[in-house]
């Protein structure tokens, strides 16, 4: 009976939890802060497994700073809500997509992702590349 009434706790907080918005020029200095601002938010609305949210988060940032040929006054965007017990995360850039050269001891990021998360959904657009993630909350 009790774990009932707390993933009905959890429900509650969740749905009043503000919706996260966080815009970061693409610089790897703007890594920390993607963890720091993540934690605390993961941490108000209940959610298990933040370690491996914040990690998909951060690839997919560093992805977008390091391959999305981002210059000065481009940005990367994280918005992150929750629906319905699940923690949904939307990373957007306004770069180009840009294959890379075959390094076997690199990219690893979107395979990372993918395990961690329980949807993942990549998006090239035509001002930018959009990935939608998202796992339940418990």
């Amino acid at each position: 009976m009790a774990r009932s009434g707390t993933v009905a706790a959890v429900a509650v907080v969740a749905a009043v939890i503000a919706p996260l918005r966080l815009t970061l020029v693409p610089e790897v200095t703007s890594l920390p802060t993607v963890r720091s601002t993540l934690r605390p938010w993961l941490a108000m609305v209940g959610a298990e497994h933040a370690d491996e949210i914040i990690l998909a988060v951060h690839e997919a940032v560093a992805n977008a700073v390091e391959h999305a040929g981002l210059g000065d006054g481009d940005v990367i965007t994280i918005e992150a809500d929750v629906v319905d017990n699940t923690v949904r995360v939307r990373v957007l850039d306004s770069g180009a997509w840009r294959d890379r050269p075959v390094d076997e001891t690199r990219g690893r990021g979107l395979m990372i992702i993918r395990a961690v998360m329980d949807h993942v959904d990549l998006e090239r657009l035509t001002g930018g590349t959009r990935i939608e993630m998202s796992r339940r909350v418990r």
